[in-house]
């Protein structure tokens, strides 16, 4: 049917909030090639002479829906991209993808091929929660950690730029870690139970590992393409004075639970986070605004020494560690 087209979820966003349409034309266009975008393109060309419509569905990183009628315009579009109700930012004046947006959606890709779940993009204002922050450690509430005290760690918390001075926006992944319980476990008293986060490879190791060949592969691909002469970075991974739970907030990974972690709609929060600060300006992505936690209590209730107090009245999550 020369009128049929393919819409393609590439499904290698990583983001549930958003859906990007890729149009291939079939082999019946007048120069009898099939478009691609470059992302869909293990060649990186323009063009796949020859490519029949199975050839070009079964690319593994292209794949996941399956062929839609569109006879609006059966014309040769040569890679249009199109949202169905929505105009994305980030295009040219026909619609094709600016090169920053598909240098994001490959890194989402690049991410995902990694072993990591989640990718979004934060941008480096100062910090919201800055305010909150000096008043917890004021009121002693970090018990004896005393380093989360320290000027220099309060300081550096409120303003990404004190840990990298030309910071211009941070990539937040995250890396699941939940594992189930062994039988027995945690009923048997005698059997000691090890927290689900410390069961296998150190997380710090593994997380910096991805996020470096992360960094790298975004070096390359921003030179490539013309972005950056060069592109540094700085991988973290719980281990420095940042607070990373706020701008997984901001790159719209989940909400702050009662329980003070990010919650991520059925997912939960049994995930590590890991940043990567970077001196190349990408497109933020929306904000998680929403708060789920409603009236549930499941999470207070069952803190065994009752560190966890609930929300203040600006609705943030509030811990007292002398109690852990």
């Amino acid at each position: 049917n020369r009128d049929q087209r393919i819409d393609l979820d590439s499904g290698i966003h990583g983001d549930e909030g958003e859906s990007f349409f890729r149009i291939l034309i079939p082999p019946g266009c007048p120069d009898g090639g099939v478009h691609l975008f470059e992302e869909l393109d293990a060649g990186f060309q323009d063009r796949v002479e020859g490519a029949g419509l199975y050839d070009v569905t079964r690319h593994p990183q292209a794949f996941r829906s399956g062929i839609w009628n569109d006879l609006a315009d059966p014309g040769c579009g040569h890679g249009r991209r199109v949202s169905p109700g929505t105009t994305h930012a980030g295009t040219d004046p026909i619609g094709n993808e600016a090169p920053v947006n598909r240098l994001v959606a490959d890194l989402r890709a690049k991410a995902l091929r990694l072993g990591l779940q989640n990718v979004g993009i934060s941008g480096v204002e100062a910090s919201g929660h800055r305010r909150f922050y000096q008043d917890w450690v004021e009121a002693g509430l970090h018990g004896e950690m005393a380093y989360l005290a320290r000027p220099e760690s309060v300081s550096r918390r409120g303003d990404l730029r004190r840990t990298m001075e030309h910071v211009r926006s941070v990539v937040v992944v995250t890396q699941d870690y939940f594992q189930p319980d062994s039988p027995g476990v945690p009923g048997d008293p005698s059997r000691g139970v090890v927290a689900r986060y410390a069961r296998g490879e150190d997380y710090h190791d593994l997380l910096k590992n991805r996020l470096q060949e992360l960094l790298i592969w975004v070096d390359g691909a921003a030179r490539s393409r013309g972005l950056a002469d060069a592109v540094s970075g700085f991988a973290y991974v719980d281990t420095g004075p940042i607070l990373e739970r706020e701008l997984g907030q901001r790159a719209g990974v989940g909400w702050f639970g009662k329980n003070t972690m990010l919650i991520r709609p059925r997912q939960g929060s049994y995930f590590f986070l890991g940043l990567l600060l970077l001196d190349l300006p990408l497109p933020p992505s929306p904000p998680f605004e929403a708060h789920h936690c409603g009236m549930c209590r499941a999470c207070l209730d069952a803190g065994p020494t009752g560190a966890l107090l609930g929300q203040d009245e600006s609705g943030a999550p509030v811990m007292d560690a002398r109690r852990c």
